[in-house]
């Protein structure tokens, strides 16, 4: 039943887009945490975030693998460009739960508390998480553990095609 006749959601575009603004925002993520920890003028870093994001947010970067990944060359310069102090700043993960370590809300601002307490933090990419969903589902289904199910089947395609993916970028 589609309450929305006229609408349709071709998947495959769907997630290979998804796909890519996940490789894109963990890469902002990483260049923000490693830098913002050092800049010597506190905001400078995230201000340099939310432009990039500004620019994806809105459309005005196209939403390919050749825009992005030229986005990303430009960026990283930009985050190298801004002046830092020197020091020792201890790398730190946050882990856990995948609401709960990605949502400021949720974890109180620990990633900012770390930071003003002098640490880097380190967060995994949200794609390597989705990316371990796959393999598990698989794992699950050898095991015995899950049904075989046309989305179980699918897993070890999409694997590949992510590892792919991943090692284009």
């Amino acid at each position: 039943v589609n309450p929305q006749p006229g609408f349709r959601l071709n998947i495959g575009a769907y997630l290979h887009k998804a796909a890519l603004g996940m490789v894109y925002t963990d890469a902002l993520s990483a260049l923000y945490h490693a830098t913002a920890v050092r800049e010597s003028r506190v905001g400078e870093a995230w201000a340099l975030v939310e432009r990039y994001l500004t620019a994806f947010d809105q459309g005005a970067l196209p939403l390919t693998r050749s825009a992005l990944l030229e986005s990303l060359h430009a960026a990283v310069p930009a985050f190298n460009a801004i002046p830092t102090r020197d020091g020792r700043f201890p790398r730190v993960g946050i882990v856990g739960e995948i609401y709960v370590k990605y949502n400021p809300f949720v974890n109180n601002d620990v990633a900012e508390w770390l930071m003003g307490h002098g640490c880097e933090v380190v967060l995994p990419p949200l794609m390597t998480f989705f990316s371990a969903s796959l393999v598990n589902m698989s794992r699950a289904v050898q095991a015995h553990i899950q049904r075989p199910s046309l989305r179980a089947l699918l897993a070890p395609v999409l694997g590949r095609y992510v590892e792919g993916f991943l090692g284009e970028t």
